[in-house]
């Protein structure tokens, strides 16, 4: 509470420049979410190994984002992006910006699960995932926020930046960490099981940031939101190490991506 509640006036004390101020701000705030979801969502599991995977995302993922931007295909995919509103806008959110956020974001996931093995239950792996998105928002959004110049575009940014996006960039990332769960207990087709939930993350993530401005933006946003909640509730389910190796055990190694479809159409329905 004393940080949250002293922390912006020892930085105001500090007099700092205009990117510091904003870098400041918007780790302020991703580090409110993280307090939020860890108290009320996540209790129990490892603060310090989720704060590692936030850590890897903040000073070795985003610059490993932006070097790989201007290396092709991703440079032909980020041109498309400034095509008219269509296919090939859409074509250039999903499988560029999606698939390299989205697969950077679930590296430090996937080295706590594969090489480290502190992925024991579907839980652990969406915190991890949850706090890497954190890490990278944090970078992302002060970007954008230091990049407007005029008081409208500003206050937009700051608000979305600090409020919105920083917990939807973890809601994306916990899509691919659900799988990445699942995946450590199979001994056949994971890499199929991790690139499906990379890929259905990326989808997710690509469609909000094409989405035209206003209520598809918003629905879009509520989507991502929705299954997030709804991969938590079934990580919940499955619950114990022993849960998932019942799990395992089905004959079918993509019954993950089966389950995939499931949980998507719920939380669709959730919003019709």
């Amino acid at each position: 509470m004393l940080l949250f509640a002293l922390g912006p006036l020892v930085e105001f004390s500090l007099s700092p420049g205009e990117q510091g101020l904003v870098l400041f701000l918007v780790a302020y705030f991703a580090a409110a979410w993280c307090a939020f979801l860890y108290v009320f969502v996540f209790k129990g599991v490892s603060l310090r190994l989720g704060v590692a995977a936030a850590a890897f995302s903040l000073f070795v993922g985003y610059p490993i984002d932006l070097i790989l931007a201007h290396v092709p295909p991703l440079t032909w995919l980020y041109h498309l992006l400034s095509a008219p509103a269509g296919l090939e806008r859409f074509i250039g959110y999903v499988f560029g910006v999606g698939v390299e956020e989205e697969l950077i974001k679930a590296i430090p996931v996937m080295l706590l699960a594969f090489a480290f093995g502190r992925v024991k239950k579907p839980i652990d792996a969406l915190f991890f995932s949850v706090f890497s998105g954190f890490g990278f928002a944090i970078n992302e959004s002060s970007k954008y926020i230091a990049g407007m110049h005029y008081p409208a575009g500003i206050l937009g940014q700051t608000l979305l930046r600090t409020a919105t996006m920083p917990f939807l960039h973890g809601a994306w990332t916990a899509v691919s960490g659900y799988f990445i769960a699942i995946a450590v207990v199979r001994k056949k087709h994971r890499a199929t099981v991790v690139a499906f939930g990379i890929a259905l993350a990326a989808l997710v993530h690509g469609c909000f940031d094409g989405a035209p401005d206003g209520i598809p933006t918003v629905l879009a946003g509520l989507f991502g939101f929705s299954l997030f909640v709804a991969y938590v509730a079934r990580s919940e389910n499955l619950g114990s190490d022993t849960s998932l190796g019942e799990h395992a055990k089905q004959p079918d190694s993509m019954l993950a991506v089966v389950n995939a479809g499931d949980v998507a159409a719920g939380a669709g329905g959730a919003l019709s």
